[in-house]
């Protein structure tokens, strides 16, 4: 959610996820490591027909995911256009006249393509003035707009999708509810085996940085399994083959501090997690292959939810972040899409510097007045099927937010100055052991 303090659209530029830490690989493995008891030839079923298509799915979209959060190479024009729009994330006027920065648009408005695909055994990422849509599995567009809405105050608006081959919404939504199913039975200690055997090198690829200290699936009162999972971040363990992006893990993840609860309007929660210290434990409950309230009689998820945050990092001297940041989450659950959006209309409490926080209230108020703040995810069936992640964000310009966006620079450029090109080889690395894993499982039926 730190978009919604500031943008970076160059950095989002990567496809769903920023291709940063792989949380949505922690949480996939977990699911799919979970649930073996079932069969694999139960989950192959519900993706698919049959389990060799079922496999052929699982394998597009695994490998699309992995070339794109692998590494990459970046085209000149590309690598200019990202500091560019880093420096402008909170001032966009010092982006919006530069004929250099955009290839199209006109008045009010600016607009870039960004193209993504497989070239010659690296994944090349290229800026567009008109980009095609994605065709073969791992293809990527994204459409990135800067509207001026009025005297220093701007819109971004960014638009990603990627192929990811035939997999359709209702078939993953069907794997997950038959190996959440299968959980149920389970302990936490037969979990923990079974998602080892399962996806042995997803283990260890993952095992390098995180390590998983508690695992447990035990009965719940009133039906189901309460749920929690905790890891730890150690990025010492990987120093040796990623100096770069340990270095940056120690200074900016492990000083994180996360909370988050999601609950419905009547305050039942359903799901919550907390991290700090580079620690971080989920607690959700399951039933009837389904997330359940955590306490009485199990309700299942509602389409709406109401999501509080609490974030904050210590990128320098001052640590800096928010509290009970309200958010409204709406469950997008039609036959042929399946994912959710985010809506931010209410101003959270914000944890700045004793003398900045007067200074930039009212600019900070800004981005959620009216329709508020917008991120959305989804998942798409098509010819092929698409992942794709939108991003709208209102922006009124103050000069302190030069202050603001200058400490978050500092991170972003700690980042790109040679952290980049390993997370993106560790990512690609995890995500090609899950993608084997899966073919193996699918493919002993």
């Amino acid at each position: 959610m730190r978009r919604v303090a500031g943008p970076d659209p160059a950095a989002t530029a990567r496809g769903p996820g920023g291709g940063r830490l792989p949380w949505p690989l922690i949480l996939l493995g977990g699911v799919l490591g979970l649930g073996p008891t079932v069969g694999c030839g139960d989950a192959a079923r519900a993706l698919a027909p049959s389990p060799l298509e079922a496999q052929a799915e699982g394998d597009l979209l695994l490998g699309a995911l992995a070339s794109r959060f692998g590494p990459l190479e970046l085209e000149p024009a590309f690598a200019a256009l990202r500091p560019k729009l880093l420096r402008a994330a909170f001032v966009p006027s010092l982006v919006f006249d530069d004929g250099t920065a955009w290839l199209g648009g006109g008045g009010d408005t600016r607009a870039v393509d960004f193209l993504g695909g497989r070239r010659g055994g690296r994944y090349r990422l290229g800026v567009r003035a008109i980009a095609p849509s994605p065709e073969q599995p791992g293809d990527y567009r994204g459409r990135l707009r800067l509207r001026k809405v009025g005297e220093g105050q701007f819109e971004w608006w960014l638009r990603e999708e990627l192929a990811v081959g035939d997999v359709r919404a209702q078939g993953l939504a069907s794997v997950l509810t038959v190996l959440f199913r299968g959980s149920e039975g389970l302990s936490g200690a037969e979990g923990g085996a079974q998602a080892r055997q399962a996806l042995p090198r997803t283990t260890l690829a993952l095992g390098r940085l995180f390590s998983l200290e508690t695992l447990t699936l035990a009965p719940a009162a009133s039906g189901g399994a309460a749920v929690t999972i905790g890891f730890q971040l150690s990025p010492p363990r990987i120093r040796a083959d990623f100096p770069h992006y340990a270095a940056f893990l120690e200074r900016f993840t492990l000083p994180m501090r996360l909370r988050a609860v999601a609950s419905a309007a009547a305050g039942e929660r359903f799901w919550e997690i907390e991290g700090a210290d580079g620690r971080f434990t989920l607690r959700a409950r399951i039933h009837d292959g389904d997330l359940a309230s955590l306490e009485g009689p199990p309700r299942r998820l509602p389409e709406t939810l109401h999501l509080r945050i609490d974030y904050s990092l210590k990128p320098g001297f001052f640590r800096l972040g928010f509290r009970s940041l309200e958010t409204e989450v709406t469950l997008v659950r039609e036959p042929h899409e399946k994912g959710f959006a985010a809506r931010f209309r209410q101003p959270p409490d914000w944890q700045l510097p004793l003398l900045v926080e007067p200074l930039i209230r009212s600019p900070l108020r800004h981005p959620f007045s009216g329709e508020g703040a917008l991120l959305a995810f989804a998942l798409r069936d098509g010819s092929p099927s698409v992942l794709s992640f939108e991003y709208r964000l209102e922006v009124k310009e103050s000069w302190i937010l030069r202050w603001l966006g200058g400490s978050a620079g500092s991170m972003v450029g700690a980042f790109r100055g040679g952290a980049e090109e390993e997370a993106d080889r560790f990512s690609g690395d995890a995500l090609s052991a899950l993608r084997a894993d899966v073919f193996a499982l699918f493919g002993g039926g």
